[in-house]
């Protein structure tokens, strides 16, 4: 009898050796996944510790000849999958002269408790062995420490792969250590069902055209019967229910069974929500929410980008080649034409004179069979090359090393020279304006840049040399950044395309943009990696930044776009940095995937043409598709769901709309001219077979400023109605109000002639509790005809006439309040908002006969205020602003509670023939701090006459708005806002109205 080429060195145990798994997974390859070599005396301190490194890594007796073990530590550990019973396989070379003595495996559990588990060696003979460690989980038999009172001999589930040691005997020679591999033999982890969706099933996306394929399918592994209940439900593209089952199942082993799944009516993505219930009690249930996106595939195409570059960022070397080709597919099939991806230094050339070009060699082999090109990162400097004289500029902050030039010189060389052919574009660095990528001083940088261009010029002339990607402008990175960079870079003029990123929402993002020519760049530049992440505003929202930062972008001149990233980099949904991909971990792709696909479906190898003004916080931007099509991209920033109907005119040709995962609907034509409705989720217009120019003419209907009535109060909602064609028009008008305000008109007809405006009005009554406040607004919805739109209402806030109300008159708590400042970067996720706990506030407005009262309780969970005076801002306090009828200019007041513990009032901004320092002195203020609640309070007496308030003024109204500034020790981070117009622009038109 033949038995399996492996080493048994547990008694007992052959027969569930060669037991087909129910689960086989690798928990670490050498070269592929990163960890560290530790040499230990025998009284565990430490010798020295180096990056373990190569295809087979090497364990040399001779680098620490006093070392009694060494320690090879997977960084990071790995989860291992749930088990009973399990085999635990490891590859080791072992020489003639073996060195070790003992090769040991090494497992941590969710107690903390760290479990040994050892095999003694045989004699080498110059050969790779596989050793396999038989481990159960309830009586594992291993040494262990750890866990606290917790520990119990027992492997608590989740389990981690933490590495592999072993023992030095006398001899001197190198043992090596290769692959390790988990095989679960048993089991009492739920089984989890499969979704199919045809040849999309490795990404999960159902292409147009395999609906059929799109079931469920559940495979009972074990060598006993599954039987249960499962369940299901499935949610449509914008959330509505679309059908859900409950299905006793019974299966043999190796038996399966497949459930069909309700077809997908239009493109976008779908959430599976699947829940299975075992009938044996030790078995706890499977849920899970999973995801498919319906779409027509926008590639892979053979064809490189020769236009605007459509591409994606990710990191596939740090995978296994399996997850490679997953990721790879899934950007071939968005549309993706580029990935952008560090080269990792230390994966290339472990040692100086040693080349490992296989890692990166796959990566370009396997997104090119799908028609991506890889854009390289020279990125970042391996141990061996760092220069001798570095020291770290900023060292609080994680270690990026400045390499050695002439080292530095070597490996940008050589690397192009590799694949001189294979790659055109390449980037020297990332984010050198952060100190946690480049902890060295910006001429050093420059330096590094301009050595890598004359290298990269020399030896591949044609390849086109990005800067390295800044993270923001100047000033906008707080503590984190260096603001010498980008003036540096610039003024060196080594670089053929200059990179920025400017991660965030998009009109963060706008403002950067409009502000990047001041510096002085004259060259073509690239968004090479800017994105936004779902935690804080959720998936929709990434999905419609993705469609206006890459058409912005595109206007203004960019040569590419990439997402970062294209999948997430975790599963925890309070980590920033684990969401940001197009896709989730375990490849079930999010809305911005599908929003992806289709841009590249209509947009890639088009052509940009020309801006469209279409008023205040609208965008539009023509373009000519591939086709020869036009394509009028469009959305609204208005930051609420309000509808705008634009009247196009001059449509010769055919025209649709297209919404933002890519559903086409024909858009009706009269005398040329249609309405083209747009919001807060961009859309498309596409036009084609038009002869002549088309013309958007204006809003068929808006609003006249924002509807606003106080509680108990009267006023007149009005609108502007347009007529944009050549005849004269009937248009039938309702408007239909939320609870709590009362209309009496009744639907009117109003006519229009050719071309004319005309203002509508119409009285209501708002009830006495009435309340509709910034984050949670009430709406009404205009009639036009068979069409509807929908508009927020605002309600005037009254202030009391003495004292404060109990309830807060107004809540800063909401995601879309929240406006992040700090880059975006592994260094800084703990400082992204995670909830109300983490910063929010409750705000009351009151009066006391002649002085206005202003009272706030913030949650903060670290109160930091290093600043005084005028940059108070820059810290944790109160920043509020009042606009008063009459006067020539605003108010713009802090309120602050020191590091000391005193409270200060300032004024930044007074209007004409006030002075703000007086107008300070006669304002006073109280603060508190309660650190075990982690609140802060503030109280402010604001005599009317400090800022010229009246009683007439008072009982007129006046707009108020507020913020609050998040400080955690490490600079100006957040800020939560009452509503928009002052901290991120100035604009008092959309403060709240508040009256006595």
């Amino acid at each position: 009898m033949k038995l399996p080429i492996c080493v048994m060195l547990a008694a007992g145990i052959l027969g569930s050796a060669c037991a087909a798994p129910l689960q086989s997974i690798e928990l670490f390859t050498p070269g592929k996944d990163r960890a560290r070599l530790l040499f230990h005396r025998r009284d565990n301190s430490l010798i020295r510790s180096v990056p373990a490194t190569g295809a087979g890594i090497s364990v040399n007796r001779a680098d620490a000849p006093e070392a009694a073990y060494f320690d090879c530590q997977a960084n990071p550990a790995r989860e291992v999958p749930e088990f009973t019973k399990a085999n635990f396989r490891g590859k080791v070379f072992l020489p003639p002269d073996q060195p070790v003595s003992s090769f040991n495996l090494r497992l941590a559990d969710a107690d903390g408790e760290v479990f040994q588990f050892r095999a003694a060696l045989p004699k080498g003979d110059g050969k790779w062995h596989e050793i396999v460690f038989p481990v159960d989980a309830s009586r594992p038999e291993a040494g262990r420490w750890g866990g606290g009172e917790k520990a119990d001999g027992k492997l608590t589930m989740p389990v981690k792969f933490r590495g592999v040691t072993g023992d030095f005997g006398a001899a001197a020679g190198t043992f090596g250590i290769g692959r390790v591999v988990c095989d679960v033999l048993d089991s009492n982890a739920p089984v989890a069902p499969e979704l199919l969706t045809g040849s999309g099933s490795p990404i999960h996306v159902l292409k147009a055209g395999e609906e059929e394929e799109l079931t469920l399918r559940l495979r009972n592994p074990r060598s006993r019967r599954l039987s249960g209940v499962l369940k299901w439900s499935l949610a449509g593209v914008r959330g509505e229910p679309l059908g859900e089952a409950a299905e006793r199942i019974s299966l043999e082993p190796g038996r399966e069974k497949r459930l069909v799944l309700p077809r997908p009516a239009v493109f976008g993505v779908y959430k599976l929500n699947v829940e299975l219930t075992d009938d044996d009690p030790a078995v706890r249930p499977y849920r899970k929410e999973m995801r498919f996106a319906y779409l027509i595939p926008a590639g892979p195409t053979p064809e490189r980008n020769d236009g605007f570059v459509f591409g994606v960022c990710s990191h596939p070397q740090r995978h296994g080649i399996e997850e490679q080709r997953k990721e790879a597919m899934a950007a071939g099939w968005c549309g993706a034409k580029a990935l952008r991806e560090d080269i990792e230094w230390f994966r290339v050339q472990p040692a100086e004179g040693r080349w490992e070009f296989g890692s990166f060699d796959r990566v370009v082999e396997t997104f090119g069979e799908y028609g991506v090109e890889v854009m390289p990162i020279f990125a970042y400097c391996t141990g061996w090359a760092r220069a001798k004289e570095w020291k770290p500029l900023k060292p609080e902050f994680f270690h990026r090393e400045r390499p050695d030039y002439g080292h530095w010189r070597k490996f940008v060389g050589t690397f192009a020279a590799r694949y001189r052919d294979k790659v055109r574009y390449a980037e020297v660095w990332n984010e050198p304006d952060l100190y946690m990528f480049a902890n060295f001083p910006e001429n050093e940088y420059v330096r590094m840049l301009e050595t890598a261009y004359d290298e990269l010029k020399r030896v591949a002339p044609a390849w086109q040399v990005l800067c390295g990607g800044f993270a923001c402008l100047p000033g906008q990175s707080g503590k984190a950044g260096n603001p010498a960079v980008i003036p540096a870079v610039i003024r060196s003029g080594k670089y053929d395309i200059f990179a920025f990123h400017g991660h965030g929402l998009f009109g963060g993002y706008r403002s950067q943009i409009e502000r990047l020519p001041s510096y002085g760049n004259r060259k073509p530049w690239f968004a090479n990696e800017t994105a936004v992440s779902s935690m804080v505003h959720g998936e929709e929202v990434q999905a419609q930044t993705l469609f206006r930062k890459l058409i912005y972008s595109w206007a203004k001149g960019a040569v590419g776009y990439n997402w970062y990233d294209l999948r997430n980099d975790g599963f925890d949904p309070a980590n920033n940095e684990h969401n940001f991909g197009m896709l989730t971990k375990d490849f079930y792709p999010k809305p911005v995937y599908a929003a992806y696909n289709a841009l590249a479906n209509l947009y890639r190898g088009g052509k940009f043409l020309r801006e469209v003004r279409l008023g205040k916080d609208l965008h539009g931007y023509w373009f000519r598709g591939r086709d020869g099509g036009l394509l009028l991209a469009a959305w609204s920033d208005t930051g609420d769901e309000r509808i705008l109907p634009l009247a196009v005119a001059g449509i010769t040709g055919r025209a649709e709309t297209v919404d933002l995962y890519g559903n086409a609907k024909p858009l009706p034509v009269e005398n040329g001219a249609a309405t083209f409705e747009i919001g807060s989720e961009p859309a498309t217009l596409r036009v084609t077979g038009q002869a002549g120019e088309i013309k958007v003419a204006g809003a068929l209907v808006r609003p006249v400023g924002e509807p606003e009535i106080a509680p108990g109060g009267e006023a007149v909602f009005e609108f502007e109605l347009y007529n944009p064609e050549r005849k004269a028009r009937d248009y039938r008008v309702r408007l239909a109000p939320p609870p709590g305000i009362s209309l009496e008109t009744k639907p009117e007809t109003f006519r229009l002639a050719p071309g004319e405006t005309r203002r509508i009005g119409f009285p209501v009554r708002a009830e006495a509790g009435f309340r509709s406040l910034p984050g949670k607004q009430k709406e009404l919805t205009l009639f036009l005809g068979a069409r509807s739109f929908r508009y927020r209402i605002g309600s005037v806030t009254r202030i009391p006439g003495k004292g404060y109300r109990p309830e807060p008159d107004f809540m800063l708590d909401a995601a879309g309040q929240v406006h992040v400042l700090v880059p975006n970067s592994p260094e800084t996720a703990r400082l992204f908002w995670k909830g109300p706990r983490d910063l929010s506030a409750k705000v009351w407005l009151g009066r006391d006969g002649d002085t206005l009262l202003l009272k706030a309780e913030v949650a903060d969970d670290r109160h930091a205020q290093p600043h005084s005076g005028e940059e108070v801002w820059k810290g944790d306090n109160i920043q509020f602003a009042l606009v008063l009828p009459g006067q020539k200019g605003n108010w713009e007041l802090g309120l602050t509670r020191l590091e000391s513990g005193k409270s200060e009032v300032h004024v930044w901004h007074a209007p004409q023939t006030f002075r703000p320092e007086a107008a300070a002195a006669k304002i006073a203020l109280e603060t508190s701090r309660d650190e075990k609640a982690g609140l802060t309070g503030y109280e402010a007496r604001i005599p009317f006459a400090a800022v010229g308030l009246t009683e007439a003024v008072g009982r007129t109204g006046f707009r108020f708005n507020l913020l609050v500034n998040d400080n955690d020790g490490f600079g100006r981070e957040s800020f939560i806002a009452l509503a928009p117009g002052l901290g991120e622009s100035k604009d008092p038109g959309r403060y709240p109205v508040v009256k006595f």
